[in-house]
């Protein structure tokens, strides 16, 4: 174990119960119910989360690590705790993890990181931090061994020294950032003269307050302090001016939602600057796509509204073994939504197909399910709406599927969202009639051959296959 951090009392005062944000993989609940169960053995923590459930937001995982009074990083392997990786692989499975290390070092918060010992010198860390390696073969085993006895110092150590830290920074906290007041850091446009006026005025509407802030930028006291009262920062990177203020942003760790004009549709021909090259040229995800692109004002504030609404979601909060043990179950479940489309002659099998989904996907729509419509709203729009943002259609298909034309309605939606390769599809037979016409060149499955587990089971073997293959 690298203890960086003083070592002081092994056990905060009474009383002191900390907030502290969990940086951990989804897909292990095993090891992460092992590490919360050692960690709230020592002391009451509440965990904060980010269950991923949207793209990766750099500028709400940075507010969420700044809220907090510490970062927990728990680094699993997947897979067989016996199983030797490449570092290739190991720094393909660790890409997450280093990003929000990354964050966590930036924001100067005490830190403490779990990581599997076979990742090997992947995490450089600073000295102030305390790091332990170790064995995935411990992880499953009796309460009382001694592996589990050694983090269970380690953490005693870590949060004798947050106490202090925590108390030390108290009255540093009540001259900090003030909650949704958004700096707004943009130069003039030419063509839109309005354009800072217009988004200022989408923070207005989503009820947030914008904070003007000369352009361009001159780095005096009055000009930091203003920076530093600001919750998160709209600023332009299109210039050498917006440049050296993501520098400067980036390292005083005040969250920042980067925008950025272009001509070219789709980032065609953009290459990252030299400043970007510099500050996250060591980072395989995040930062590099969490920029606004945009060509037309109206482009820019539609995208601002959407990325908004996901920097203001609050984080999930971990408390007790009860909400422990749900969340990291749930979590570990694919986030794709699942639409389920079978006609109502069909439900014992739907009812089947929906079970075996459940077990693997968090959301899955099935309109037959307890509370899948909202009473009180049209049912038309609501499985629509459902439709238009399924990333996997499984279509039950029978003789009654295609004498429905609500399913035949379901099915050409999802075949068209195929084509536009925004869908994954799983045609299932479940008697002898053939396929509607325009899914006959798709292969399907056969439920008079699988069970509805074996035939989930290849689709998740399949997503996982494709997934861990993307860059």
């Amino acid at each position: 174990m690298n203890r960086g951090s003083p070592e002081l009392s092994a056990t905060a005062a009474g009383g002191d119960i900390f907030d502290v944000f969990l940086s951990h993989r989804y897909s292990s609940p095993e090891t992460n119910l092992y590490f919360y169960g050692t960690i709230s053995s020592v002391m009451p923590v509440t965990f904060r989360v980010d269950r991923g459930i949207t793209s990766t937001s750099t500028t709400r995982l940075e507010r969420m690590i700044r809220d907090a009074d510490a970062f927990v990083g728990v680094f699993p392997v997947p897979g067989d705790p016996l199983a030797v990786h490449d570092r290739a692989s190991l720094l393909k499975i660790s890409r997450y993890f280093r990003l929000e290390l990354d964050m966590a070092i930036r924001s100067r918060k005490p830190t403490i990181v779990f990581c599997d010992r076979r990742y090997g010198n992947i995490f450089r860390m600073p000295a102030d931090i305390i790091s332990y390696q170790y064995d995935a073969q411990d992880i499953g085993r009796p309460v009382r061994t001694p592996a589990r006895l050694r983090l269970q110092h380690a953490a005693e150590t870590f949060f004798g020294y947050l106490a202090a830290s925590v108390r030390a920074e108290a009255a540093q906290r009540a001259e900090g950032h003030e909650r949704d007041l958004i700096g707004v850091l943009l130069p003039a446009d030419r063509r839109r003269p309005d354009l800072a006026d217009a988004v200022r005025g989408l923070l207005s509407e989503k009820g947030l307050e914008p904070l003007s802030l000369d352009w361009p930028p001159c780095l005096d006291s009055g000009y930091i302090s203003k920076l530093r009262r600001c919750d998160w920062v709209v600023l332009d990177t299109s210039t050498p001016a917006g440049q050296a203020m993501l520098a400067f942003l980036h390292g005083q760790f005040i969250p920042t939602l980067r925008v950025r004009r272009t001509d070219n549709p789709d980032d065609a021909g953009v290459k990252p600057s030299a400043a970007e090259d510099v500050l996250f040229g060591a980072l395989e995800v995040g930062y590099r796509k969490d920029v606004v692109s945009w060509r037309t004002a109206d482009e820019l504030l539609s995208e601002l509204a959407t990325r908004i609404d996901v920097i203001r979601l609050e984080p999930e909060l971990i408390g007790d073994s009860l909400r422990a043990e749900s969340y990291f179950e749930s979590a570990a479940k694919r986030k794709e939504l699942v639409f389920l489309s079978y006609s109502g002659e069909d439900a014992a099998h739907g009812a089947e197909f929906g079970d075996e989904l459940r077990k693997h996907f968090q959301e899955v729509f099935d309109y037959k399910a307890s509370r899948a419509l909202r009473a009180g709203e049209p049912w038309v729009d609501q499985i629509f709406d459902n439709l238009s943002a399924a990333a996997i259609g499984v279509l039950l298909i029978s003789e009654s599927y295609k004498n429905s034309e609500y399913c035949m309605t379901e099915a050409r939606e999802l075949f068209d969202a195929y084509l536009a390769k925004k869908l994954v599809l799983l045609p299932v037979k479940l008697d002898d009639a053939s396929p509607p016409p325009f899914l006959t060149s798709l292969q399907y499955e056969r439920r008079r051959q699988q069970s509805p587990a074996e035939i989930v089971g290849d689709l998740v073997a399949r997503l996982s296959t494709a997934t861990s293959s993307a860059p």
